[in-house]
């Protein structure tokens, strides 16, 4: 596969992922994570984790770096407050 399939490959399963229900989103990040070449995801929209969560429970070994373009959204997390019924900090 050269660089243009590949990236024909992702355009693809952006789409199929947009178009996605949550539930189905978590299932496809799972089934991703968890094939034997993933070492690595970048996610953009890190909002709460919850495809981070999914994708580094699917596979303990995988490294994500994941980037919240709206920071005001990572506030709770990093002062310490209580989110969702999580201490963080």
């Amino acid at each position: 596969m050269d660089h243009s399939d590949a990236y024909k490959s992702a355009l693809t399963l952006n789409d199929i992922i947009d178009q996605a229900s949550p539930n189905e989103q978590s299932w496809i990040l799972q089934d991703i994570a968890q094939l034997p070449f993933a070492r690595t995801a970048c996610e953009t929209g890190f909002n709460a984790g919850h495809h981070a969560f999914h994708m580094l429970t699917a596979n303990y070994d995988l490294v994500v770096h994941s980037f919240e373009v709206c920071p005001a959204m990572l506030a709770p997390w990093s002062t310490g407050q209580n989110v969702g019924g999580v201490a963080t900090g």
